[in-house]
C-alpha cells in the first residue's frame, strides 16, 4: 500500500497593514460674492414654475486661499460674505467631470461660447441637472440652453466613474512594521507637503512629523513601535481638488470649482487581519484532494493561493503535496 504524504501552502495575497483607509476634509469655505456668469430663466424642479436666478461661479476662499465655487442647492439661498461652510462630501462623478473638464479649471473648453457669462452660466445649469434635476431644455435663452444641453451629454458619455483624486493618503512600505504618507495634487501628479501631522491610537509612532519630497510626492518610513493595531492618522494643508462639496445648516450647499489648499486629514487601519479564516479541511480520495474553508470577513484580499508539487521521497515510499 503507498503512503500519501500531504502538506498544504495557503496564501493569502493582500495589501500590507493598511486595511481600510479614508480621507476627511477640516477645511472651512468663506463666499465672498458672485463672480462671472448672469441670470437665467428655467423651470424649477422643487416648485414647477418658472423661476429667474444668477447662474453662475461665487468667489471665496478655503482656508484663506483664493477660489471659485459653483451652486449644488437650487433649494436654498446664501447671503455674502457666508463663512460657516465646511467641506461635507463630493459630487455626483458627472458634476466632477464637468468641474475637470470645463471653467474655470479649464478656460478653454471644446465648444465654448463667446460670452464667457454665458458659458459659466451654461455650465451651472448642467451642474444643477446633476445636483437638482433641472430640465435643461426649460431655459429660456437659446444659445444658453443649447450650450448647457451639449455639456449634460458630454458629462453623461464620459463623466460616469469620474471621481476626485485621493490627495493624502497612508500607504503600507516595504517593511511590514512601516508606512509612508504620499501626496499629490488634483490631477494625481506627485506634490511635495511639509510639516503632515501623525498619530496612532495605540502604541507610538518613530517620528510625528514628516515631509513628502518630490519625484515620488512620498515620505520617509514611518515604523510603528508597540503595537499589532490601531488607528494611524495624518493631517496636513494639502489640495483640496475640484468636486469636493460645502455645506453649512440652511444654506445653498457649495462645490469647489477650482482646486486650493485646504485642511485634509487621511485615516488608516493599521494591523488588522484581511481574511478572518474560521475554518480549513480537506478530502483525500486517492489522488485527488478536495480543499474546503470558509472566512468570517474579507478585505481588500484579491484571492487564495495554493501550491502542490511533488517532494523528494525515499525508495519505496511515495509522497504527495
Amino acid at each position: 500500500m503507498k503512503r500519501v504524504i500531504l502538506f498544504f501552502s495557503f496564501l493569502i495575497i493582500a495589501a500590507l497593514n493598511t486595511v481600510t483607509y479614508s480621507q476627511y476634509g477640516l477645511s472651512d469655505a468663506i463666499v465672498t460674492g458672485t463672480a462671472e456668469g448672469r441670470s437665467v430663466t428655467f423651470t424649477d424642479p422643487y416648485t414647477n414654475n418658472s423661476r429667474e436666478t444668477f447662474a453662475g461661479l461665487m468667489n471665496g476662499t478655503i482656508d484663506g486661499n483664493t477660489t471659485k465655487f459653483y451652486c449644488v442647492d437650487l433649494r436654498r439661498t446664501i447671503s455674502f460674505p457666508d463663512n460657516c461652510h465646511k467641506d461635507s462630501a463630493v459630487a455626483d462623478s458627472r458634476i466632477v467631470y464637468i468641474l475637470n473638464n470645463y471653467y474655470p479649471y479649464n478656460p478653454n473648453p471644446v465648444g465654448e461660447l463667446s460670452n464667457l457669462d454665458r458659458e459659466v452660466a451654461a455650465t451651472q445649469i448642467a451642474i444643477w441637472h446633476f445636483a437638482d434635476g433641472v430640465n435643461a431644455n426649460t431655459v429660456t435663452h437659446n444659445e444658453t440652453r443649447d450650450r448647457a444641453l451639449a455639456i449634460i451629454a458630454d458629462a453623461n458619455a464620459n463623466g460616469m466613474i469620474t471621481n476626485i483624486v485621493t490627495t493624502l493618503s497612508i500607504e503600507p512600505s516595504v517593511n511590514p512594521d512601516d508606512f509612508i504618507i504620499k501626496t499629490l495634487d488634483q490631477n494625481g501628479d506627485p506634490i511635495a507637503i511639509n510639516n503632515i501631522q501623525l498619530t496612532i491610537s495605540e502604541g507610538s509612532l518613530s517620528v510625528n512629523t514628516v515631509n513628502t519630497t518630490l519625484p515620488s510626492g512620498e515620505s520617509q518610513d514611518v515604523t510603528v513601535i508597540g503595537t499589532g493595531t490601531g488607528t494611524i492618522t495624518a493631517t496636513a494643508m494639502a489640495v483640496m481638488p475640484q468636486g469636493v462639496t460645502y455645506a453649512c445648516p440652511g444654506k445653498q450647499r457649495l462645490v469647489i470649482a477650482a482646486p486650493a489648499i485646504g485642511e485634509r486629514e487621511a485615516i488608516a487601519d493599521w494591523g488588522a487581519l484581511p481574511v478572518e479564516l474560521i475554518s480549513f479541511s480537506s478530502v483525500i480520495n486517492s489522488r485527488d484532494i478536495t480543499l474546503n474553508w470558509s472566512t468570517a470577513s474579507e478585505l481588500n484580499n484579491s484571492g487564495f493561493e495554493i501550491d502542490r508539487k511533488i517532494q523528494p521521497q525515499k525508495p519505496g515510499r511515495e509522497s504527495v503535496t
